[in-house]
């Protein structure tokens, strides 16, 4: 038998894949099988894995008739002879030691599976960046030790669904019936996985040791998708309807919805800027199920964090408000930008971080003329007749006065409205005062 079965899900990753399977291929654990499930590349992606199939008589190759991830894992878990299970994502790639790491914390502790920490990273101008994913990083003495869900909730609290990390028992797994969801495509289908995982694992562990690196930078990937919350639906629904879930554990799936709700929310009006008829159906759908679920006083709002505590209230109020807030800085922008196009003159209002910022706004020609006069003050008397950037500051009384038909640009996180009525009764005209507000307000 060998000691752990790689399984290697693939399609259209052309770019990666070498960087990918040599990281297998060069794992100080070599008492491993590789299988490769390709559902249909035709990139070049396949050619390679059969020329190194040829060369290596560790890896198998399977031809998948459905794009999808979930149905290839499974197939590769259903070929896999592997006392233990692997599942490796291929436009990533692992660290050596990896899988004899966690092979031996696996064997040394009877364990149903063992994590790692892991690196995220992205490709920049030729060089490679790199940043630390520690998953206890407030709690650090939750590594090495024998983990259940049953006694350890924070398992669930460290919020992450990834399987990509770990080696699973496979007797472990198919005694207790645990696959993925087959939809189509690349979607998510880690959530359920790792929720039956923990839900039915006595002995887990997490080693406090990078072992996996995570790309970030592919466009196709599901990371960067903005269908996410409708793939994070899909398995909160399917696994809320279908799995049997001890009822200490709903807590802390409701948790993780939540994460869930707010995030992909939050990934999907970034790009697209408003809710489309399918994500407002599934807006519909996790704001019926949490609010009962807060109701009956089975959600622990995160304790982690405020600011999700926020923006969760605010997005069960209301999905249009949600939106606004989220696009706030941008049509803030915007306003700022018809001001630099018809001001002749434009007063900065605040010499501080947001009023330095401002001013290198102002100079870039997408937001100002270049004959578009641009001053600075401030109320604090100590800076006056000094510069920002090259612009002389003076007082606010100084220039309302002086100049009342500028338009005053506040840049003042903590005095805006202050300052506005200072404005107003120094006689400037309401429609020529504008706050320059380039953050996104949960408050």
């Amino acid at each position: 038998m060998k000691k752990v079965s790689i399984i290697m899900p693939s399609l259209n990753v052309v770019d990666y894949i070498k960087e990918c399977i040599e990281s297998v291929l060069h794992q100080t654990l070599q008492d491993i099988e590789i299988i490769c499930v390709d559902a249909g590349s035709t990139d070049g992606t396949r050619q390679i894995l059969t020329a190194y199939a040829g060369a290596d008589d560790r890896i198998t190759l399977i031809d998948s008739n459905k794009k999808s991830y979930g149905y290839q894992v499974n197939t590769g878990i259903a070929q896999a002879k592997g006392k233990y299970v692997a599942i490796l994502e291929t436009d990533d790639f692992v660290l050596p030691d990896m899988y004899e790491k966690l092979y031996l914390q696996a064997e040394t502790y009877s364990l149903d599976y063992a994590m790692a920490d892991f690196k995220s990273f992205y490709d920049d101008a030729g060089k490679r960046i790199y940043n630390n994913g520690n998953v206890f990083a407030n709690t650090p003495s939750m590594y090495g030790k024998i983990l259940s869900m049953h006694d350890h909730a924070r398992i669930y609290e460290s919020n992450d669904v990834t399987l990509w990390r770990g080696i699973y028992s496979r007797s472990f797994l198919l005694d207790n019936h645990i696959l993925l969801n087959e939809t189509p495509g690349a979607a998510y289908q880690d959530i359920c996985f790792m929720h039956r995982i923990r839900m039915k694992s006595r002995r887990s562990m997490y080693i406090n040791e990078y072992g996996y690196c995570y790309r970030t930078d592919r466009g196709g990937s599901s990371i960067n998708s903005v269908k996410g919350l409708q793939f994070a639906r899909y398995e909160y629904q399917y696994l809320l309807e279908h799995d049997d879930i001890p009822e200490e554990y709903m807590p802390r799936i409701y948790n993780m919805m939540v994460s869930a709700f707010v995030g992909e929310s939050v990934n999907m009006l970034s790009k697209l800027g408003a809710w489309n008829n399918e994500d407002a159906d599934c807006y519909e759908w996790f704001k019926n199920v949490l609010t009962e679920a807060v109701r009956a006083s089975i959600v622990p709002l995160p304790k982690r964090s405020e600011l999700l505590r926020k923006q969760f209230d605010i997005l069960l109020r209301s999905k249009d408000e949600f939106a606004a807030r989220l696009r706030a800085p941008q049509d803030n922008l915007e306003g700022l930008r018809d001001i630099g196009q018809k001001a002749s003159m434009i007063v900065v209002c605040g010499a501080g971080k947001r009023g330095r910022a401002l001013l290198k706004l102002l100079k870039d020609s997408e937001f100002g003329k270049d004959d578009t006069e641009i001053l600075c003050a401030d109320n604090n008397s100590s800076i006056w007749n000094t510069y920002l950037d090259g612009i002389k500051i003076n007082s606010m009384d100084m220039y309302a006065n002086a100049y009342p038909e500028a338009y005053f640009v506040i840049a003042n996180k903590l005095y805006g409205m202050e300052i506005k009525v200072q404005l107003l009764a120094d006689g400037v005209a309401d429609e020529h005062i504008y706050r320059y507000d380039p953050g996104i307000s949960w408050d």
